[in-house]
């Protein structure tokens, strides 16, 4: 996880993550967005964005259907994940890993939160 955070960061430095991808009243969020080759896509596990994503504003996401995994890391803050019927308390340090063909729900905290996130 740790390679992954600096990878991150070191993107953020070069001016590659510093132009918003989406800056909204919800959330405010950078991304990369990375399209593989047709072999890469059908046949290996490859990245499809990495990013962070700062709440502004408590709120709920809720997904299902979707062709990719989902890792996040909770930098700061806390939340709420709904996954396969089950209820999780996230908070700094915490991460998760999701099939994104399920359906989930995450909600923000109060002390909203900052998380890194990519997606494959």
């Amino acid at each position: 996880m740790l390679l992954w955070y600096d990878a991150c960061k070191e993107l953020w430095q070069e001016g590659i993550m510093k132009t918003p991808f989406f800056d909204g009243k919800l959330v405010h969020s950078r991304r990369v967005i990375y399209t593989p080759s047709p072999f890469a896509r059908s046949n290996l596990i490859h990245l499809q964005e990495v990013g962070s994503l700062q709440a502004r504003q408590p709120h709920t996401s809720t997904r299902k259907g979707l062709a990719s995994y989902l890792f996040f890391w909770v930098e700061s803050g806390s939340g709420v994940l709904e996954y396969e019927g089950a209820r999780h308390e996230l908070h700094a340090g915490d991460c998760v890993f999701l099939d994104c063909q399920r359906p989930y729900q995450h909600h923000t905290g109060d002390d909203l939160w900052h998380a890194l996130a990519a997606s494959c």
